[in-house]
């Protein structure tokens, strides 16, 4: 309405200097209309009015404290977590932390029954000059079986526990699932590899660690824990070199139960 009166007044191309002295003051009232001024913000600190009265001032430290206390309370709410006591962080890291498995070692024990039908074998060969199988794995002379029962299935390799009472060189071969001594004989292609080396040399001081390769003897016992899965008893060759003999050696392989 303001602007066609204005227009009216003065036509296109004059001047319009003295606008405001045409415009009427409710016009001018409403192009010029304050914006509502901004909520007081919270604070603690009062006016000497405030204060004057002791009762009142009391009344508004005790509001303003309430009203700090649930804003407060609703920002650490959303953003950040109120921390919990000692005894509640150590229960819920307990609760977090996952199961300790427990170890199980198993000594290798020797099989003197199987030791000597394989002997037998490599004799009985030799004595009728026959030809073994092909492919078939004879005793040697400074071999013998030992066997690993499992009471555990579900097992992870840990560490292998070996001692050598005096300096020697001992091998150990697995043999896979596939071999069943009282039906078969034993095949090249059922030895599992790598083989467990283990050798202690004669200048070696008697506390000095054992001698392995590291990386193959780990990878032997991770095979022999997947063997686990399926097997309840499995067979391995010992072979004794450089004066090394079956009492001298106490073996073990140490697993871990997985829960």
């Amino acid at each position: 309405m303001c602007d066609k009166q204005h227009e009216a007044q003065f036509p296109e191309g004059k001047p319009c200097a003295v606008v405001a002295n045409v415009i009427r003051p409710s016009c001018l009232a409403r192009l010029f209309i304050p914006s509502p001024p901004p909520p007081p913000l919270l604070s603690t600190f009062h006016t000497h009015a405030d204060c004057a009265s002791p009762q009142a001032g009391a009344e508004r430290e005790l509001l303003d404290r309430e009203t700090v206390k649930t804003l407060s309370f609703g920002r650490s709410c959303r953003f950040n977590p109120a921390p919990v006591s000692q005894s509640s962080t150590s229960q819920a890291a307990e609760l977090c932390r996952p199961d300790m498995s427990t170890e199980l070692e198993l000594p290798f024990r020797p099989d003197t029954q199987l030791t000597e039908v394989m002997r037998l074998r490599a004799q009985s060969l030799q004595q009728r000059g026959q030809k073994r199988q092909d492919g078939e794995r004879l005793l040697r002379p400074n071999e013998a079986v030992y066997r690993l029962d499992f009471t555990k299935q579900s097992l992870g390799f840990s560490h292998w526990t070996v001692r050598l009472a005096q300096a020697g060189h001992l091998t150990i071969t697995a043999t896979s699932q596939l071999w069943t001594p009282d039906l078969t004989h034993l095949m090249t292609r059922q030895l599992l590899e790598p083989a467990g080396v283990f050798w202690r040399s004669a200048g070696d001081a008697s506390d000095a660690p054992l001698q392995c390769y590291e990386a193959d003897t780990h990878e032997f016992g991770e095979r022999v824990a997947e063997l686990a899965k399926v097997r309840k008893v499995m067979y391995f060759l010992f072979a004794f070199e450089e004066g090394c003999s079956p009492e001298t050696i106490d073996c073990s392989i140490v697993f871990t139960v997985n829960n």
